[in-house]
């Protein structure tokens, strides 16, 4: 048994009854004191996580020229059409785009629906394809 005046005994004077210090129990002179965090600084109230800053600029809206017109679209949208034109070409690599994310949509065999993927997901766990 350890006390927390370090002598390993209790307090002499009487005046403080003994604290045991050990296993989660420190020192009182290190405990958080009464309102402070254990992580004062925290994190940043305005900070986002990766998947988060990428849906937003992917639903960021841009003006394209689409048959001779001008059309708002989000960057999202952008990106699956040209996906979608290039399959119809015969581009091989999003050919295995495309067929990799209706593998991934289709109703598995159990009967159960699979949970729809963000674009994030759709990006990141593509087939791997090399872009170069």
């Amino acid at each position: 048994m350890r006390f927390a005046t370090g002598t390993g005994h209790p307090p002499s004077d009487g005046s403080e009854a003994p604290y045991e210090v050990g296993n989660k129990k420190p020192p009182k002179q290190f405990q958080f004191k009464p309102g402070q965090s254990g992580n004062p600084k925290g994190r940043p109230k305005g900070s986002t996580s990766f998947e988060a800053r990428v849906q937003k600029e992917l639903s960021k809206l841009v003006t394209v020229n689409k048959n001779g017109r001008s059309v708002k679209m989000s960057k999202l949208d952008v990106g699956v059409t040209r996906l979608v034109d290039r399959f119809m070409t015969g581009d091989l690599k999003s050919t295995a785009i495309i067929i990799g994310l209706g593998k991934r949509n289709e109703k598995p065999k159990t009967g159960v629906f699979a949970k729809p993927m963000t674009p994030l997901q759709v990006a990141t766990e593509s087939p791997n394809v090399s872009t170069g």
